[in-house]
């Protein structure tokens, strides 16, 4: 219920955004609109993939995967090629996966779509962002609403780029991330309004 919620919010704030702007900016949001929700769609299927194949309970792998990703945070401190930050985090989510007993085959057929689409989505805000910041709330607040359905994977994946309302480890991936494509964080307390827009009152332990 709090995914639909979040997802029509989002479609709102697209929505309210595109009055705003020129022709050429309005594709480019809708492409970001248009690719979140494959890949939102696909990573579903990865987890039923995940579900079926692996040999320890889902619940493990989530844990694996936030703390693999946190790891990975630390190693690519310094790290400001986008292509390289994506493959590093596809071998490393596809070593956990073995782990839990799901054929790596698998793994790569369905991430290897995830991870093209979440490079697009990466340099799709950082474009918009730096051409008009003024976007950059709806990018970021509406981005993080559409991957809520699948947030067990989208939400540690996308904070290696700073995609996310905790803000940037000094140094780090998500660091230079926010400096090179979203330049400022959106004020923390402003969550909690977007939220009540949302309907999604005491929300945000759930969803950050």
């Amino acid at each position: 219920m709090l995914g639909h919620h979040a997802q029509d919010y989002a479609a709102s704030l697209i929505h309210e955004a595109v009055q705003e702007v020129d022709a050429t900016v309005v594709a480019q949001l809708r492409h970001f609109q248009y690719v979140i929700q494959v890949v939102v769609s696909d990573t579903e299927h990865l987890k039923e993939v995940i579900a079926q194949a692996g040999d320890k309970p889902f619940d493990e792998i989530q844990h694996g995967i936030e703390k693999v990703f946190a790891d990975l945070l630390e190693e690519l401190k310094e790290q400001g090629n986008v292509s390289l930050v994506i493959r590093k985090a596809e071998e490393a989510f596809i070593r956990l996966g073995v782990q839990h007993g799901v054929p790596e085959n698998q793994l790569r057929t369905h991430l290897d779509l995830i991870v093209k689409h979440v490079e697009d989505i990466v340099v799709t805000v950082g474009d918009l962002a730096e051409q008009h910041p003024i976007l950059l709330e709806t990018l970021i607040v509406s981005g993080i609403m559409l991957i809520i359905p699948e947030s067990w994977f989208l939400r540690p994946l996308f904070g290696l780029f700073g995609m996310s309302t905790e803000g940037p480890v000094a140094g780090s991936a998500a660091a230079w991330a926010q400096g090179r494509f979203y330049g400022a964080y959106i004020p923390k307390g402003s969550w909690f309004s977007h939220l009540q827009r949302a309907g999604m009152k005491g929300a945000s332990r759930w969803i950050w």
